[in-house]
């Protein structure tokens, strides 16, 4: 805007050092973009050769930015924005990956500036020419536009850094209602949500109300990256299974960009305590107090290093103990169950974890055998879940009848839901019974059919 009302040719190369020396004050070495851009622009709006040319002093200050950046203490050089994607995103500070994205954009701009100017020099009659040129502008910008869109990897990544913030801040209400009366497409999701529902104490009461898709619904495959070290790490430490949170921890750590993560330092230090490591959870308490946001965490955890015994006060800390392994094999050699093996009730979202495990995979023999194992409470019901599925083993085996407690409402919709299966018309029923047992294990066992079971 300004070009359109300069017209004397020592203003123009005034405003364009000016501009370009205070861009460099705010933005660093971005103001050779500038400069470059502003050199384009006064070539194609003046109509002179030589107001044409005054856009070339902006050139003079960006030149000096550009190749004595040191001095003026900027770290990085404008032209290592040219490097790959994959080198920028590794990098320990912000500069490249800036410098990658304006240098992008600005040769986008550059482009455009060109297409206009091998428009002027065309007679308005070769039409054909001019079309031509509109639709390779059109094709490349839409191009661009689609190499700026995120993918489908950025997006899953993006939610994946709002789950974990949510669990980090412990907002397990924010990620339920998330998902309340929602299709659920993706195994981090569901490992979220499952972890909020244990976090609240209703994994095995409410978590057939939403959408199950298997065992993986509770701990996702690794797919080597650092979200899903996070998460991992998270599940495992939450249920107790300390050695793999370490291992995710340890390997989420490396993995981090910029010096490492603070989160999984954290998770390194509480799981050094719980081991009784001392000095080792010193270390990580040290770093983490010269970082201002988790300052106040270390002045916290650093009380237990003198008095351990405070740990059991700590929600995330209390129930957590070293199990003793019962058989040494390879972690790729163990089944997901036999990780947990040393879970009592006790520990009830290991408990809890356990047991759900084995009824998303409807391994009912297991499970039943996991249940007459446990110590469970004579005064305190069993989880709703737990119930139904018991139900569907007294069918098969009548002499389990009775061995456990089941509610009589529970029992008494358990026969309603038989009914409606023996009918003739259960095709016509199917949405009458999704209406009022969705929610239930009985729907889930009968109806969901997993790819793994097709």
């Amino acid at each position: 805007l300004p070009l359109t009302r300069i017209n004397r040719q020592k203003t123009i190369a005034l405003y364009g050092i000016v501009s370009t020396v205070l861009l460099f004050l705010f933005t660093g070495l971005l103001s050779v973009c500038y400069a470059v851009i502003y050199t384009l622009l006064t070539a194609f709006i003046y109509p002179t050769i030589k107001q044409k040319l005054q856009g070339l002093w902006s050139l003079i200050p960006a030149a000096l930015f550009l190749l004595c950046y040191q001095s003026f203490h900027i770290p990085v050089s404008l032209l290592e924005g040219f490097k790959p994607e994959e080198y920028l995103e590794i990098q320990l500070l912000p500069h490249y990956f800036l410098y990658y994205v304006w240098l992008q954009y600005s040769l986008l701009i550059i482009g455009v500036l060109a297409i206009s100017g091998l428009f002027a020099t065309f007679p308005t009659r070769h039409k054909g020419v001019k079309i031509f040129l509109s639709g390779c502008c059109l094709i490349v910008t839409l191009l661009f536009g689609k190499y700026c869109m995120p993918d489908q990897l950025d997006i899953q990544n993006r939610m994946t850094d709002e789950l974990s913030y949510l669990a980090r801040e412990k907002q397990w209400d924010t990620i339920i209602n998330r998902y309340k009366g929602k299709p659920i497409q993706d195994y981090i999701s569901l490992n979220y949500l499952n972890m909020s529902l244990a976090q609240k104490g209703v994994l095995a009461e409410n978590m057939f109300a939403f959408d199950q898709k298997g065992a993986k619904s509770l701990v996702a495959p690794w797919n080597q990256s650092l979200y899903m070290d996070k998460l991992l790490c998270d599940i495992h430490f939450m249920i107790g299974d300390l050695s793999l949170a370490e291992s995710y921890a340890m390997d989420g750590f490396t993995q981090s960009k910029r010096k490492g993560s603070a989160r999984m330092m954290q998770r390194l230090g509480q799981i050094s305590l719980l081991r009784g490591e001392k000095e080792v959870a010193k270390k990580y308490i040290d770093l983490l107090s010269q970082m201002p946001f988790y300052k106040e965490w270390a002045q916290q955890y650093a009380v237990y290093l003198r008095d351990p015994e405070k740990m059991q006060e700590e929600p995330e800390l209390k129930h957590k103990r070293i199990p003793q392994p019962q058989q040494d094999l390879l972690l790729s050699l163990m089944s997901t169950d036999s990780l947990w093996a040393s879970y009592d009730i006790s520990n009830r979202i290991g408990w809890e974890y356990k047991g759900c495990y084995y009824l998303l995979d409807k391994q009912l023999d297991k499970f039943r055998q996991y249940l007459t194992d446990t110590a469970y409470p004579n005064n305190q019901p069993w989880p709703r879940h737990y119930q139904e599925a018991w139900l569907i083993l007294e069918e098969a085996d009548s002499t389990l009848t009775g061995k456990i407690q089941v509610q009589p409402d529970i029992r008494k919709s358990y026969q309603r839901l038989k009914q409606l299966m023996n009918s003739h018309s259960q095709s016509q029923n199917m949405q009458a019974i999704y209406q009022e047992f969705g929610h239930t294990y009985w729907f889930y066992y009968y109806f969901k059919q997993l790819k793994s079971q097709k």
